[in-house]
């Protein structure tokens, strides 16, 4: 009877949204055996569809950093406003770079600063030493990697650097760090990349991860006193090839106020706002179709794109000049689109597919809604991170025990700030609006109270339905 008591609670916990299966670790001793076994969480990813590509959500992150007291950062949970766990005691110029999956990646810019891999549902982040580096790296970034076939992570770091002169001397270069038991570690270098630069506006802009295939945007050697991103790096992350697209060229001139790139419906995005017309574009680039393998490095292709989207984004007037720009498309099918204090939303469930395919210049859609976000406090900023998918599993078991030291995140307050608390319930409020979009067309959220559904409750409600349903059959 016991291991037909215990199967059923797998079934049952299996069943479970991931969040709440974490918090039943509280309920029994037998309870957080199952779900701290290896063969249970790698279950329940595969119950979840946990894919890289399809179905992900947006992470939402705040930062509060000093020289003092050094990063403190929050990833919200968008259901109860409340943060998921709260890290604390990194130095102030760590940032989080890159969701992968159920991870968050918090790197530095900085020589010999350690890589933390982050589960913000579980609590938990594995430190990664990096490797030795050339003494002419100005700059570094980071950024996770997923191959679906296999469920293998790797952990890409581009290295710029420079011998003074014109960038065409610059020689830049990939460093590999496969996770696992098996080839984990040590890093891997691969030698004279790409001839590009990498300057601050577009280093903050996150990595983007479709099918297998990590997109970087980058600036070119002929952009060099026009800081704008004009080129997409391409790595196939089983094989660690790499291709260079060029943007289309509109993206590149003085007209183009920023561009952000994400993922679409397993496709690459990239959304382009121009500057004074208050118009912002979104075009879908088509798979490479060349193997990455057999492509000559230093030369940079021409993509296929296709316009999917034009819209005005002159609904809450002024100037936009210098505001921060994101997008995301959630796991509701709303197409987001954050510019200053300022979100828009469009429902993409209405799209007509002939009318994309046939979509001409000059063609307009219009936002279902725009809304007013909260102002964030002086001393902190928040930004999303696409293709998050809540997992289980811990970054202590992607890395061989004897290499690195595994860490737990603070789940408590570093601090109880009541303006700092409000923020971000008040951003996870308005961030969350998608339970009323379907219902109210009026610009202003409704009510939380109507919609906020307790954890307790959810999980009362879906065992529940799982013993009606086991009795019924």
């Amino acid at each position: 009877m016991e291991s037909v008591a215990e199967e059923i609670v797998w079934e049952i916990l299996l069943k479970l949204p991931t969040r709440d299966a974490f918090r039943c670790r509280c309920v029994s001793r037998q309870w957080r055996g199952i779900l701290t076994d290896p063969s249970f969480i790698d279950l329940h990813i595969h119950s979840a569809h946990i894919i890289a590509g399809f179905g992900g959500e947006a992470l939402v992150v705040t930062e509060i950093r000093s020289l003092r007291t050094g990063l403190e950062m929050a990833v919200i949970d968008r259901s109860s406003g409340k943060p998921m766990c709260r890290v604390t005691g990194l130095a102030s110029w760590y940032r989080p770079t890159h969701a992968c999956n159920g991870f968050l990646l918090v790197a530095a810019d900085m020589k010999d600063s350690p890589v933390y891999v982050c589960n913000p549902v579980t609590g938990e982040k594995q430190n990664i030493l990096p490797p030795p580096e050339s003494e002419d790296v100005y700059s570094r970034r980071y950024a996770m990697g997923f191959i679906p076939s296999t469920g293998q992570y790797k952990l890409f770091r581009l290295c710029f650097r420079h011998y003074g002169g014109w960038p065409e001397t610059w020689v830049n270069y990939m460093e590999v760090y496969t996770f696992g038991e098996e080839g984990g570690g040590p890093w891997r270098r691969h030698q004279n990349m790409f001839p590009y630069s990498m300057v601050p506006r577009v280093q903050r802009l996150p990595p983007v991860l479709v099918d297998g295939k990590l997109y970087v945007l980058m600036e070119g050697m002929e952009n060099r006193w026009v800081p704008k991103p004009d080129r997409m790096l391409v790595i196939d992350v089983a094989s660690e090839a790499h291709v260079t697209y060029r943007l289309p060229e509109e993206f590149t001139g003085e007209n183009t106020a920023s561009v952000y790139a994400f993922e679409l419906d397993g496709r690459l995005c990239v959304a382009r706002r121009v500057a004074k017309k208050q118009l912002v574009h979104f075009l879908v680039m088509e798979p490479p179709r060349i193997k990455l393998q057999d492509h000559k490095k230093g030369r940079s292709l021409y993509g296929r794109w296709e316009l999917r989207y034009t819209f005005n984004i002159d609904e809450f007037g002024g100037s936009d000049d210098g505001k921060l720009s994101s997008a995301w498309l959630d796991n509701d099918k709303m197409l987001r689109y954050r510019l200053g204090e300022s979100l828009y939303i469009y429902d993409t469930t209405k799209d007509d597919e002939w009318k994309m395919k046939n979509k001409k210049v000059g063609d307009f859609s219009w936002w279902d809604y725009q809304i007013q976000l909260p102002v964030a406090p002086n001393d902190q900023r928040w930004n999303v991170y696409g293709g998050y998918r809540p997992s289980l599993l811990s970054p202590h078991h992607l890395v061989s025990r004897r290499n690195e030291d595994g860490q737990e995140f603070h789940h408590v307050f570093g601090r109880n700030d009541d303006g700092q608390e409000q923020f971000e319930h008040a951003l996870a409020h308005a961030l969350r609006w998608k339970q009323s979009a379907n219902k109210r067309c009026s610009t202003c959220p409704p009510d939380s109270d109507n919609y906020r559904v307790s954890a307790a409750k959810r999980l009362r409600v879906s065992i529940t339905q799982y013993l009606i349903n086991l009795l019924a059959g």
